[in-house]
């Protein structure tokens, strides 16, 4: 209905403020072909939204604003170039000299992904890797890392999602 109320006089462009947040599937899609349509007749669409879901169906360029600071502005294909990445969260083992294994494993981390950490407590650390590596390569490496390093309990490896690069 907002959308429709929207587009009476034919504006030059509209702005939604997250246009599918709480919709089925079905009405998801109704709505970004609206969207779509509204575009090829010559109005510009501005939205916000949380959904890189929605960015990738929509969007010729986004802005990614955290905590009232331009982070990016540019298409999404440059955006996923920049922010992709793997989240490493490593299980800490509490060992007799942690404070200097940490520290290690901290410095291997970083000269060996790039990237930054996170500890979330005593016993976990987030990485967030930067380099350019396959999965396969992020395992190997992991495993090596895993065997010399005896603050290591275990890992996971996933991959970047929005959420682990607006926070």
């Amino acid at each position: 209905m907002k959308l429709a109320i929207s587009m009476i006089g034919k504006p030059v462009l509209v702005v939604l403020d997250e246009p599918t947040e709480g919709t089925d599937p079905v009405t998801k899609q109704i709505i970004w072909d609206a969207l779509d349509e509204i575009k090829k007749n010559g109005c510009s669409v501005l939205i916000t939204t949380r959904s890189m879901e929605e960015c990738e169906a929509l969007c010729d360029r986004i802005m990614v604003m955290i905590r009232d600071k331009i982070k990016y502005f540019g298409n999404l294909d440059g955006f996923k170039s920049q922010y992709s990445g793997y989240i490493v969260a490593i299980t800490l083992e509490e060992t007799p000299r942690y404070i200097r294994d940490l520290d290690k494993l901290r410095k291997i981390m970083h000269s060996t992904f790039g990237g930054h950490d996170d500890i979330e407590n005593r016993e976990l650390l987030v990485y967030k890797t930067t380099v350019d590596i396959t999965l396969y390569q992020m395992f190997y490496a992991m495993d090596r890392i895993k065997t010399a390093n005896p603050i290591v309990l275990r890992y996971t490896i996933s991959n970047m999602t929005w959420e682990h690069i607006i926070t």
